[in-house]
């Protein structure tokens, strides 16, 4: 970790740990930190120039997400997924956006999908390149529930995403599904208009699945190194 992976030094701030927390997780699912990078704490302070405290607390809260991994008496490093982690995260999520449209779709509004609608389009733009694309599908995960004001409900969702996000790379480079994924996306968001809360959860099941099909191929393919 010689070069300065996190940009610019962090300015003196109230809640450091939740600065270096997205400094990290930023640079985890961007790939500039790949599985099994060793995380020095004193690197990494001197690197963000503040204490070693924020750095051990937001390590602490990255491993809590699965994104680290601290053993005994070595380094932390970035975490590995193997398939079983995967397919565990996916159900996981699977469940969360079950729930979120059960109880999100009575209370979304046309101005509320209309803003989700905003975001798709904006994904669906000629020209885009895979990094602003894979914002913009958080974004679409995250402000499909915002009616539900549950933080800690889309914090897990992001979570996850993030987490096995880093593996739809192959060998540095987006395995792509973006133009199928949009119109999964359109689908989803038909279905929450006209009020079908199974429909709606069907259409997510199989948007998860496909989107967990493409991650279980690329580890394998990382995997046997093809």
């Amino acid at each position: 970790m010689a070069d300065n992976l996190f940009g610019e030094p962090i300015k003196k701030d109230p809640n450091l740990t939740t600065l270096v927390v997205n400094r990290l997780r930023e640079a985890i699912a961007n790939g500039s930190l790949a599985p099994g990078t060793e995380l020095s704490q004193v690197e990494i302070a001197d690197m963000l120039q503040v204490s070693r405290v924020p750095v051990r607390e937001a390590l602490k809260q990255l491993e809590a997400e699965g994104l680290v991994l601290s053993r005994p008496y070595r380094k932390t490093v970035v975490s590995f997924l193997d398939s079983n982690r995967i397919i565990e995260q996916m159900e996981i999520r699977k469940a969360l956006e079950r729930l979120g449209l059960a109880h999100g779709i009575p209370r979304m509004t046309s101005v509320h999908l209309t803003e989700v609608e905003e975001i798709l389009a904006q994904a669906e733009s000629d020209g885009i390149v895979h990094e602003e694309w894979t914002q913009l599908n958080r974004m679409f995960h995250t402000q499909l529930y915002a009616v539900l004001d549950w933080p800690f409900f889309q914090g897990l969702i992001d979570s996850i995403q993030l987490n096995v996000g880093r593996y739809l790379r192959r060998q540095g480079k987006p395995v792509f599904r973006e133009a199928v994924a949009n119109r999964e996306h359109r689908a989803i968001v038909a279905a929450c208009r006209a009020g079908n809360i199974e429909e709606a959860q069907r259409l997510m099941d199989g948007h998860i699945d496909a989107t967990k099909m493409g991650l279980l191929k690329a580890v394998e393919s990382i995997d046997s190194g093809t």
